[in-house]
């Protein structure tokens, strides 16, 4: 039999660019997906603004070379889902709350963010195929990893954190062992579908160590989380049948846990993770029952609203819940979420304006105080730049109108998740999608007694998992594919072109306005007046928004004695950055710009300017500020009071000053003043020889600290008080030898 002749191989068809760009487009997702939480610079002032700005430039990034790809191949899926119009809905109510107090430049911020955090879900939506859905489930496992190594390092000392050492690239404990959180669940869905030993015991490794590190933080809003999440995954697994991974890799990864528990909560971590098992067993058990017996659904439901009063602070009777919510700041978390009610209550259709809460959280402290519920609450507590309640801060930013889209959102995400579930036909997949489940009821949980979605890595995670659990790779439930061609295609790219140049430009714009505010505050702190102006007037020109910029710019004005452009620059500040200090610095400078107006014969100018720092001083005393804004606030009343000729009052609110804080150098300085403008010159020698000596007391032991080695903060605030108690001796000196 003749041989047969061998043809040339085959050569393997090369991919077409379209395809190529396909997959150099996933890799960069996976490189952002990883590199996004971990990212930061020393250069700017906080960690979370970094994240920000990083997903805005990349993100515009990967969405335009989507619109290359579709160019390329003349038409574009996108894979939308039936929950994606609720993005638009977003957008639509926070244009809405414009109506509201906050500035345009606030709400245009926050709601860019909300536009491309949904971007990010539709390109993980986009990208998930069996390989695609483990790296990208690994890109956030490394990035969590990351930060769980640079937080242990912090623990121990070999790494700087700041004041809180258990930070990484965070800012805040709190937000490391949120985003960890959302993770630990997930982590389950490459552990069932890694077949490689070495890997599956890498990925187990690596999600036992980030479980430590979620521990070590102490956090007890993230272990509710993630125990809520598990009594969902136990019930699903209960209710539909699932499988996947093997009985003794489920055994091995249980084993993990507990020696987490045991090592980072000793034997109390052991027994409450062996407790925690057996609950998650009963509530495994619950579900085969609901799903055999349906009658049982009505003594199910009585006993979750049960345990719902139970467990609410406000309504339970058992004394445990009561001390646990106290020692967890539950009164601070309340005061919250009561002036975010306030808030609601002023704009109940469209809300205050997204953004705005943090901006007018002091001046709705007022009401809430004057109302019958403040007997609980009238305590000092500072501005607070969120609700600390997801739940809340919408109802208090969006109103009704965003209440009811983030509702309509949550009850559709239900819906849609449990229809996959329970129609999914392959039981890897179905317990693939209870895990990603169990990761997004542990943010919907967390996001009750704080904020991830307003932390950008803890979005990042969140948006992620809903992406894949709602990615066509779970099946047709709640998929929504458009083709765009042609005109709608090119017209898409155009858009989507304009809009990633447009927001990335102002974010690096933004980027460097942050690194010119830092170190203009350090210059400022240094007390280089002079180069702080210069650095945070080019601060504020950059910033697409200027907040804290502005306000360290007003400051150095103030501190250089330029009090008109301080005064103007204050003022704008009141719309656009508002805390506490802000109230005392502004009504200082109109005190000093009063004064020059009187010299000008311009009375009717400083009569006005003396109303409006009274009325400053008198909202800040409303709110019930810490004793130290207090003491100012009041002395500048008595000033304002001896400018205008009241005598008596001022001296009556001097004496007051000086009983609540004998050491208040400025306090004896005023008395003095009043005691020479009666002309009772040896009562006047008396109040400024007792200032003198308060201020030359507070010399020696400011000086005593700062031959200690000090923080640079520290260190500036220090030379700043200095240099006021210098100047303000030397005037004591000269009023001093000016007494007959």
């Amino acid at each position: 039999m003749p041989k047969k002749i061998k043809g040339p191989a085959r050569k393997p068809a090369r991919r077409k660019p379209a395809d190529r760009l396909n997959r150099a487009r996933f890799w960069l997702l996976v490189f952002f997906l990883f590199s996004m939480p971990l990212f930061f610079t020393p250069w700017n002032t906080e960690y979370g603004y970094t994240k920000s700005i990083y997903t805005l430039v990349f993100v515009s990034v990967l969405v335009v070379l989507w619109g290359v790809e579709g160019l390329m191949r003349r038409e574009l899926t996108v894979e939308l889902s039936w929950l994606f119009p609720v993005l638009p809905a977003l957008l639509g109510v926070s244009l809405l709350s414009l109506t509201g107090e906050t500035p345009v430049c606030v709400v245009l911020q926050s709601a860019t963010l909300v536009l491309y955090f949904g971007l990010v879900f539709l390109l993980v939506a986009n990208s998930t195929g069996d390989r695609e859905l483990l790296w990208i489930l690994a890109a956030l496992l490394a990035g969590g990893f990351g930060n769980a190594f640079l937080a242990l390092l912090q623990h121990v000392g070999l790494a700087p954190g700041g004041p809180d050492p258990i930070i990484a690239t965070m800012g805040n404990r709190q937000f490391l062992a949120g985003y960890l959180s959302y993770l630990v669940l997930p982590t389950g869905v490459l552990l069932a579908r890694v077949r490689r030993p070495w890997t599956w015991a890498m990925v187990l490794a690596v999600g036992g160590f980030n479980l430590a590190i979620m521990l070590l933080t102490r956090q007890i809003g993230v272990r509710l989380g993630v125990g809520a999440g598990l009594m969902f995954v136990a019930f699903g697994l209960g209710f539909w049948p699932a499988r996947g991974g093997g009985l003794g890799r489920w055994g091995l990864a249980g084993l993990v846990v507990l020696a987490a528990l045991g090592a980072v909560l000793g034997l109390v971590g052991l027994v409450g993770g062996v407790g925690l098992g057996a609950f998650a067993g009963a509530v495994w058990a619950l579900g085969r029952l609901l799903r055999r017996f349906l009658w049982a659904w009505a003594a199910v439901g009585a006993l979750v609203l049960a345990a719902f009063f139970l467990l609410l602070p406000v309504t339970t009777p058992l004394a445990g819940v009561r001390q646990l919510w106290e020692r967890q700041s539950g009164a601070i978390r309340a005061w919250d979420w009561w002036v975010g009610y306030e808030m609601w209550k002023s704009h109940p259709i469209a809300g205050i304006g997204l953004g705005g809460y943090k901006i007018y959280f002091v001046p709705y402290k007022v009401p809430f105080l004057a109302s019958p519920a403040r007997q609980t609450y009238a305590f000092p507590f500072p501005r607070a730049d969120q609700a600390h309640n997801e739940y809340v801060q919408v109802a208090a930013e969006l109103g009704a109108l965003g209440a009811m889209v983030a509702l309509g959102g949550l009850v559709l995400l239900v819906s849609l998740g449990l229809r996959r579930v329970a129609r999914q036909s392959d039981p890897t997949k179905r317990l693939e999608l209870l895990l990603l489940g169990g990761g997004l009821v542990s943010v919907f949980v967390h996001a009750v007694p704080t904020f991830p979605f307003h932390l950008p890595a803890s979005s990042l995670a969140f948006v992620t998992l809903l992406g894949l659990a709602l990615s066509p790779r779970y099946g047709p439930v709640g998929s929504w594919a458009i083709r765009l061609r042609r005109r709608a295609l090119s017209t898409a790219f155009a858009l989507t072109l304009i809009l990633g140049l447009v927001v990335s430009v102002v974010a690096v714009r933004d980027m460097v306005a942050d690194a010119h505010l830092f170190r203009g505050q350090v210059a400022l702190q240094l007390g280089e007046v002079k180069e702080a102006k210069a650095l945070l007037t080019r601060a504020v020109q950059l910033d697409f928004c200027p907040r804290m910029s502005l306000y360290q710019l007003a400051t150095a004005h103030a501190r250089d004695g330029d009090f008109l452009q301080a005064q103007a620059l204050f003022r704008r500040c009141l719309r656009l950055y508002r805390p506490e200090s802000l109230y005392a610095h502004l009504a200082g400078t109109n005190l000093q710009v009063a004064l020059a107006k009187e010299a000008q014969g311009d009375r009717a100018g400083a009569a006005a300017d003396r109303a409006e720092a009274k009325a400053l001083l008198q909202e800040l005393l409303a709110t019930i500020p810490f004793r130290e804004q207090e003491l100012e606030a009041r002395y500048l009343l008595a000033v304002a009071l001896l400018q205008e000729g009241e005598y008596l009052q001022a001296k009556e609110m001097g004496e007051t000053l000086v009983a609540l804080e004998p050491t208040f150098e400025r306090a004896w300085m005023l008395l003095g003043d009043i005691a020479r403008g009666r002309y009772l010159w040896d009562e006047a020698r008396a109040h400024y020889t007792r200032a003198l000596n308060i201020i030359r007391d507070k010399e020696r032991r400011i000086n005593d600290e700062l031959s200690r080695p000090l923080t640079l903060a520290r260190y500036g605030e220090l030379q700043s008080e200095l240099s006021r108690l210098q100047a303000m001796k030397t005037a004591l000196e000269n009023r001093l030898r000016e007494l007959p």
